[in-house]
């Protein structure tokens, strides 16, 4: 499964509002995917890596996020922080400008690594590695892919929705309703790991 797949399917999802529509949608994602991809489905959808309790720390601020697009684009970073600010999204901010990156279809697998390696870039000039790291990551992949790394690392999804969402969508892929979400449910709150339980 590429991530774009997981992109487009988040991208429809945050202009849904009705919490059935949003879980069907979650549903027809996860009978696609494998069970390795639908933990990796259900950690990104919340915008984490892997379980909360072991926590997602990107240590990547706005500021170095609105510089990176800033040379993405070659324009000038106030002129970023100001569209960020109008749309009240840096991770949309991308859609505004000629995109130059060129698509290297990475799976969903692919991109959960890359993302795990750009969180533990550590110690001295790490942000400027982690810099380097995003800008040539977003150039390898397309615009809507694009967008919604930034949305992840900014930890501004934008999806409206929880942890219970998914629990019904887990049910409604293995059942075809919510007879499930009661036990699935029991299991999370026993692990606290969606991803597992997925």
């Amino acid at each position: 499964m590429l991530f774009l797949t997981i992109a487009k399917s988040f991208d429809v999802i945050a202009t849904v509002s009705s919490r059935l529509k949003i879980t069907e949608y979650l549903s027809d994602l996860f009978k696609q995917a494998t069970p390795y991809q639908a933990k990796i489905i259900s950690y990104l959808a919340l915008g984490l890596l892997r379980a909360v309790y072991k926590g997602t720390k990107f240590n990547f601020s706005h500021k170095s996020l609105i510089k990176t697009l800033a040379d993405l684009f070659d324009v000038s970073e106030k002129e970023i922080e100001t569209k960020a600010k109008s749309i009240g999204d840096p991770g949309g901010v991308v859609e505004l400008y000629h995109w130059a990156g060129k698509d290297k279809n990475l799976s969903l697998e692919d991109m959960h690594r890359k993302l795990c390696e750009f969180e533990e870039l550590s110690g001295t000039g790490s942000q400027d590695k982690k810099f380097i790291f995003l800008k040539d990551l977003l150039l390898d992949v397309d615009q809507l892919s694009a967008k919604f790394i930034i949305r992840i690392i900014e930890d501004k999804l934008r999806l409206g929705f929880s942890d219970m969402t998914i629990i019904d969508a887990l049910s409604w892929t293995a059942a075809g309703d919510k007879s499930l979400r009661g036990k699935i449910e029991h299991a999370y709150n026993i692990c606290a790991d969606i991803g597992l339980i997925a």
